[in-house]
C-alpha cells in the first residue's frame, strides 16, 4: 500500500507512505471494560464485556432535562441501533441526584418560609397586645 503513487511533484512520484501512516489492522485496545452481575471476588459473580457511554451537559444546561431526554433516546433507539439482546443498564444518572437535591431544596426553603412567617405572627402580634 505505501507504493501506491498518490500524485507527483517536481517530476517525481509522490507515494502514499510518503504524505501518511500505514498501519496494519485495528490499534490494540489499551482498555477493557467489564460490567459485573454479582458480589465482587464471588463464584457467582459474572463479568460481561460492556461498552461505557459518558453524557456530559454544557454549562447552564439542566441535568434533569438532559438526563431525560437522554433516556428516551436510548429507549427509541433498542430494537434498532442498539440490538434487543443487548442489555442497557444505567449506572449513574445524575439528572436524578440533581431532582432528588432540588426537591430537598424547596422542602426546606418552605419550612424556612413558614417558620419566619410564624415568627413573624408571634412577635408582631405579642407586640400588637402589649400596646393595646
Amino acid at each position: 500500500m505505501g507504493n501506491v503513487v498518490v500524485g507527483v511533484f517536481g517530476g517525481k512520484p509522490v507515494y502514499l507512505h510518503d504524505v501518511a501512516e500505514i498501519l496494519d489492522g485495528a490499534e490494540e485496545p489499551t482498555q477493557y471494560v467489564f460490567f459485573g452481575n454479582g458480589a465482587a471476588k464471588s463464584e457467582l459473580a459474572e463479568e460481561q464485556p460492556a461498552v461505557t457511554l459518558t453524557v456530559a451537559k454544557r454549562p447552564g444546561a439542566n441535568a434533569i432535562d438532559v438526563a431525560d431526554r437522554v433516556l428516551k433516546k436510548i429507549d427509541r433507539l433498542k430494537g434498532t441501533l442498539i440490538p434487543a439482546d443487548v442489555q442497557v443498564s444505567i449506572t449513574r444518572n445524575y439528572g436524578e441526584t440533581a431532582l432528588a437535591k432540588s426537591n430537598e431544596l424547596l422542602f426546606h426553603m418552605l419550612l424556612a418560609v413558614l417558620g419566619v412567617s410564624l415568627l413573624i405572627l408571634l412577635t408582631l402580634g405579642w407586640r400588637e397586645r402589649r400596646l393595646s
